[in-house]
């Protein structure tokens, strides 16, 4: 049989099976191969059923006694090209793959066929060209899956996210369409694709506090979402059903929809890193506004330094790093002084051996200043007022998972105040996850082991704290001149924290509960609707006639 001969009986069982054209939703269609086996012409007719919904490919085998059909494991965007031999006449062998499909479309898995679909991605539209001794199917590739959105990613640290990783997930199915990162860098964007609901969730990484992503519909250049760390978001597209109408007598007018609020993102900045004092100094005495600095081992101060009207600084140690401290006659910030306004964030970092003649032994923080300090150790530091670290006029400080230990106010005149933290005129601190142990305010007039404060405020929560003393009795905090603190668990509610003991605080009348052990949830029978609770006390019990089960908020009537 010649070429031509071969190419028309090709033709003609397409025509007659009705092959070569859309079936699914004009967007898939159907391709056909033929491989011939032996000495003659045997053709294997091969087809895919196109790429159905998001570039799915459909791989079919399909076996009897005389023929087999079956698809190459390629993209559907590639060409395919199979080889022709002689073995039997064509019209045979066209008959045979024709009849084998139609049983496998027509009655299903029967007679020896048997059909597997993977998921594997890949398209193509194609047509049948033909040559002395092969068949080729010439495709062209195409893009099936829309790919609405865009997600923008941001590390204001920029060196990428650090191990936190994103995740595309359909709603209808709860499967991951995608995931990725921003594996180095400030920014980076990606395409989130796919037609209907979907959610991206976001993890933590090494350092949650650097991440923020917005996700925008490429359409409108519209933000649809945006977040940080351990958070998520849905967002839709295409057309979603619509509700059956319903009669109302009265139309309901719904209030227009908000724009959405675009969420400013800090200027990252490329990390320093450092090792020594010169190069700890420099760099935050160069680059002032956003500076980002990475502290890569051990260093010694040879003075206290000084930043003042700066924002977004951030200085963190990856490994740990000590920041050492001594006898360096300063006057208040043994270690660091932030004044000015400032916002500094301190991550990572051990302070140890700060000294200081007046305010902050390890840390002063003044004039409307605002420090964060996370997963951080002051160890043996010492001052008049504030031996770890001291806030002053109008300052504040947000402080958490950190450790004071062994922190001391003492001074000649024996006027001592907050051996680790001291608060004074209208400064305010949070502090949450932190302990303070074998602190001290020595001399005869010293107050607060742990913390003093005076016209300012704390809020404290999952705090822990002991052997904290002032001139030899215990003493965990000291409430003087108008200030005022609050303690508090990280439970729900629902929940009551298991705490134990309570604070030495100069406050009798206010019990300070530290050193919980965690939060449970209230038992079966009774509820409890505030956060923060400190002892099963705040669990309050049913009355008659109603119930609830473990963690209730509120009981329930048994009649409902």
């Amino acid at each position: 049989m010649t070429e031509e001969e071969l190419s028309d009986s090709v033709a003609k069982a397409q025509s007659a099976s009705d092959f070569g054209r859309s079936v699914v939703d004009g967007s898939s269609s159907f391709t056909m191969e033929y491989i011939v086996w032996g000495g003659r012409m045997a053709a294997i007719l091969n087809y895919g059923l196109g790429c159905l919904a998001r570039n799915y490919k459909l791989f079919c085998k399909c076996h009897d006694s005389q023929a087999q059909l079956m698809n190459e494991t390629k993209s559907c965007g590639n060409a395919h090209s199979v080889s022709v031999s002689r073995s039997r006449p064509p019209s045979r062998a066209v008959r045979i793959g024709i009849h084998c499909v139609l049983r496998w479309l027509l009655v299903g898995l029967s007679l020896g066929a048997h059909c597997v679909v993977p998921l594997e991605p890949g398209g193509a539209h194609g047509q049948l060209n033909t040559t002395n001794d092969a068949f080729s199917v010439e495709s062209e590739p195409r893009q099936l899956e829309e790919c609405p959105f865009t997600l923008n990613m941001v590390d204001s640290w920029g060196d990428g996210w650090s191990g936190a990783e994103w995740t595309w997930t359909e709603d209808s199915t709860n499967s991951d369409a995608d995931t990725g990162t921003l594996d180095t860098g400030a920014s980076g964007t990606a395409p989130l694709c796919g037609d209907g609901c979907y959610t991206l969730s976001v993890g933590d990484g090494s350092f949650p506090s650097e991440v923020s992503w917005t996700i925008v519909k490429d359409d409108t250049g519209q933000d649809e979402a945006s977040g940080g760390a351990g958070e998520s978001a849905t967002v839709c597209s295409g057309a979603q059903p619509s509700p059956l109408p319903t009669t109302s007598p009265v139309p309901t007018v719904l209030p227009p929809t908000p724009m959405p609020t675009i969420k400013p993102t800090p200027s990252p900045t490329t990390a320093m890193t450092v090792s020594t004092f010169d190069d700890l100094s420099d760099a935050i005495t160069n680059n002032g506004n956003n500076a980002q600095i990475n502290v890569v081992g051990n260093i010694t101060f040879d003075a206290a330094i000084t930043i003042s009207a700066a924002v977004n600084v951030a200085i963190r140690s990856s490994v740990g790093a000590v920041l050492i401290g001594g006898d360096i006659g300063a006057g208040s910030g043994g270690l660091f002084r932030i004044e000015g306004a400032s916002d500094v964030t301190f991550t990572g970092l051990g302070f140890k051996s700060g000294s200081a003649s007046n305010w902050g032994g390890c840390l002063f923080v003044t004039e409307s200043s605002n420090v964060e300090v996370e997963d951080a150790d002051f160890v043996e530091c010492i001052a008049q007022w504030g031996g770890g670290m001291a806030l002053y006029d109008s300052s504040s400080a947000t402080v958490s998972g950190t450790r004071y230990t062994s922190c001391s106010a003492a001074s000649s005149t024996g006027i001592s105040y907050g051996g680790g933290m001291y608060l004074d005129f209208y400064s305010s601190a949070t502090v949450s996850g932190t302990s303070y142990t074998s602190c001290s305010a020595t001399g005869q007039y010293g107050q607060g082991g742990g913390m003093y404060l005076y016209e300012s405020t704390a809020t404290l929560i999952d705090l822990a704290a002991q052997d904290n003393h002032a001139y030899g009795v215990p003493s965990d905090i000291f409430n003087s001149g108008g200030s005022s603190f609050t303690c508090a668990t990280s439970c729900t509610v629902g929940q009551y924290g298991d705490c134990q003991d309570e604070a030495y605080t100069s406050d009798a009348s206010y019990k300070c509960y530290v050193n919980c052990g965690g939060c449970h949830d209230c038992p079966a029978g009774t509820s409890n609707n505030e956060v923060g609770s400190t002892t099963n006390s705040s669990c309050q019990a049913c009355p008659t006639g109603f119930a609830s089960t473990n963690g209730a908020t509120s009981c329930t009537s048994c009649e409902a």
